[in-house]
């Protein structure tokens, strides 16, 4: 996935890199996408929460573990639609 164009909707570097990480993996737990994505795991559920609020990831929670999964690339095009939309009404 291009990443100049993910930096172009607002998404943050972190943001990327643990949205490609949860594409590449599936569904999987944070230890995981801390090793791949190489981010600190003090801000992994920060990244994860603000992915969540877009609309471009969601958990599970399988024997009392949280199972995150990135949503399918056509939702960027729903959040880019969605982001016009608002700013259209302002």
């Amino acid at each position: 996935m291009n990443e100049k164009l993910l930096e172009e909707i607002g998404l943050t570097r972190g943001e990327i890199a643990v949205y490609q990480t949860l594409l590449k993996l599936g569904q999987t737990t944070t230890g995981k996408i801390i090793e791949e994505a190489q981010i600190s795991s003090g801000k992994i559920y920060e990244i994860l929460e603000k992915l969540i609020r877009k609309g471009l990831a969601s958990y599970i929670v399988k024997e009392k573990t949280k199972y995150f999964r990135a949503a399918s690339p056509q939702r960027i095009l729903e959040y880019v639609y969605e982001k016009e939309k608002q700013l259209m009404k302002q």
